[in-house]
């Protein structure tokens, strides 16, 4: 069996900038679900300081993306499968067709971004 391969300090500096990027959007994300309005909880209540959360995600994120490479992607995908488990009424994610397009847009362009 070989052995990994040892990751350089790029791929984790890179894979570390993805996880914040991506960790300070869940941050505001649920900065709104629990601050502002969520469809499951009702109106927000008061949660202290917003920027915060979301820099404490954001780093959190960044570390994990620093230690676990670019198997941080699946880390990040399943944090937002959750939340958008949880927000769906019915347990089905039922996206307009406008906002699939751009998602699906979004994802090609970090895509091709990330492989270049």
């Amino acid at each position: 069996m070989k052995a990994p391969r040892s990751m350089t300090l790029g791929e984790r500096a890179s894979s570390a900038c993805i996880g914040a990027l991506f960790g300070a959007g869940i941050g505001a994300a649920l900065v709104w679900l629990f601050g502002v309005f969520s469809q499951r909880m009702g109106p927000g209540r008061y949660i202290g300081d917003p920027l915060a959360w979301i820099l404490w995600l954001a780093g959190v994120l960044a570390a994990c993306g620093f230690l676990m490479g670019s198997q941080v992607g699946s880390l990040i995908g399943s944090m937002l499968s959750g939340l958008l488990a949880f927000e769906s009424s019915d347990g089905d994610l039922e996206l307009p067709t406008w906002l699939a397009l751009v998602l699906a847009l979004a994802v090609a362009a970090a895509l091709v971004w990330w492989l270049r």
